[in-house]
């Protein structure tokens, strides 16, 4: 993985939901020239239209995270998955509206205070 986002055996979770992995950091350069690096390149069949799928990574996401997400995607034409631990409720329904799909990954406590 790209980085630890905290987020424990993501890429067994996209196995068992019928994903896989292609690429992992992959850079892509948008239609302004500028180049925007993604966590990973998904294999998705669930997707209609066949093909790969861009995702990046974050433990919690809120509104600022999901436009820059949105951002990236637009400028390089792509669809993509956010795979998060943590969305409230109004953020999924936001990227929903915005046509990004929210991968949630329940993965239980994380960090030492969670734990005890």
């Amino acid at each position: 993985m790209p980085e630890d986002h905290g987020c424990r055996d993501i890429l067994g979770e996209l196995r068992s939901r019928g994903m896989s992995v292609l690429r992992e950091s992959v850079t892509f350069k948008g239609k302004s020239g500028f180049e925007h690096v993604f966590d990973m390149e998904i294999e998705d069949p669930g997707m209609e239209e066949g093909g790969s799928t861009l995702a990046d990574i974050t433990c919690e996401l809120d509104e600022v995270g999901l436009l820059r997400f949105i951002t990236k995607l637009y400028d390089v034409r792509r669809r993509g998955i956010l795979i998060v631990r943590k969305a409230d409720e109004d953020i999924r329904r936001l990227a929903e509206e915005l046509g990004v799909r929210i991968l949630l990954m329940d993965h239980g406590p994380e960090d030492e205070d969670e734990k005890r």
